[in-house]
């Protein structure tokens, strides 16, 4: 069978041969051509099992078998980003020509490209296949994927006063995010995609599913009187999500729109402003977990409230005494008291 994906000029073969599914591009608009290729295909997996080989399995082949087993994955969208970098190297092998030396010049590609930590993720994304591979006896044998050695870096300490000066630099609807970002300690991702169903006002809480926790468990955070007051001047601007960019607002003229993706351009020219251009978004939650510290909240509470399963990620700031997440709750202010 030959179809085209959307986008794509180029014939995708598709065909099933004694119980598999082969997938592979035929890297040609040409139909007659793809239609010889996907003939020749099916007889090199046949010539392969008749001589006792494993039959070739590209790695188009390998990334569709991922995505398929792994399609209720959270991250799969991560997955499929990275898989398309990967494409570059790898489009048109067979799985079997994988061996250590092809992996660790992908490695160094594409350390050199971004950083030793992204290259770790695609190395990790990477072996993860290729193990996949060999217990479903796809491969002999996974090669060696080496990664990176990286240091773990302390959290840097930020005084509110230069977290102050970036949020003044933002633009409104830049700085609510931000500032309920530093105020609650909910991730980026979290705070972009906060909707109201997780908001309970009358008690106030946020309650985030663990479905959309990146630890898997649901994360219970009191909402004092600052973080309220930005949602309190956030409500009735989209029906659905608490945050939105300049002008999307909910009615019958603009439309529902969903929420921000991002707000990297304007954290940088912000940061940049007040002097700070190394500082990171996820900065804001080592700011608000060190404030916590400082201001004697307990390590069971500060870890309940940002969602750690477990409390190495608290003794990396201190070591406290137990208690009880509302009454410290408040504890994280911008403003001078």
């Amino acid at each position: 069978m030959l179809y085209k994906r959307k986008g794509s000029d180029c014939w995708q073969i598709k065909f099933s041969l004694n119980g598999r599914t082969i997938r592979r591009s035929a890297k040609t608009n040409d139909k007659r051509l793809a239609e010889r290729l996907e003939h020749n295909a099916r007889d090199e997996i046949l010539k392969a099992e008749l001589s006792g080989h494993k039959p070739p399995f590209s790695w188009e082949q390998a990334t569709a078998l991922w995505c398929d087993e792994k399609r209720d994955k959270r991250s799969l969208d991560t997955d499929l980003a990275i898989f398309k970098s990967m494409d570059e190297d790898f489009d048109g092998m067979d799985v079997s020509q994988f061996n250590a030396k092809i992996v660790s010049k992908y490695r160094t590609k594409i350390a050199n490209r971004s950083s030793q930590s992204t290259a770790n993720r695609h190395m990790a994304l990477l072996r993860s296949v290729l193990r996949r591979l060999e217990r479903l006896e796809i491969i002999d044998k996974a090669p060696n994927v080496e990664m990176y050695s990286l240091e773990v870096t302390e959290p840097a300490w930020t005084p509110p006063e230069k977290i102050l000066e970036v949020l003044n630099a933002l633009p409104g609807y830049a700085r609510d995010i931000a500032e309920f970002a530093v105020l609650t300690g909910l991730r980026r991702g979290n705070v972009l995609g906060l909707k109201w169903a997780w908001v309970d006002l009358t008690r106030a809480l946020i309650v985030v599913p663990a479905v959309s926790a990146k630890g898997k468990r649901t994360i219970t955070v009191p909402i004092m009187d600052e973080p309220m007051a930005i949602l309190e001047r956030r409500k009735g601007i989209h029906e659905e999500y608490v945050f939105t960019g300049p002008g999307r607002v909910f009615g019958a003229n603009v439309g529902i729109i969903g929420p921000l993706d991002t707000i990297k351009l304007q954290w940088g020219k912000a940061t940049k402003a007040a002097g700070v251009p190394n500082l990171r978004f996820h900065d804001l939650r080592h700011a608000w977990a060190s404030i916590h510290m400082m201001n004697g909240t307990p390590e069971r509470a500060l870890q309940e409230m940002a969602g750690w399963t477990s409390s190495k990620m608290v003794q990396r700031y201190t070591h406290l005494k137990p208690g009880t997440l509302a009454q410290y709750a408040g504890n994280v202010s911008l403003v001078s008291k």
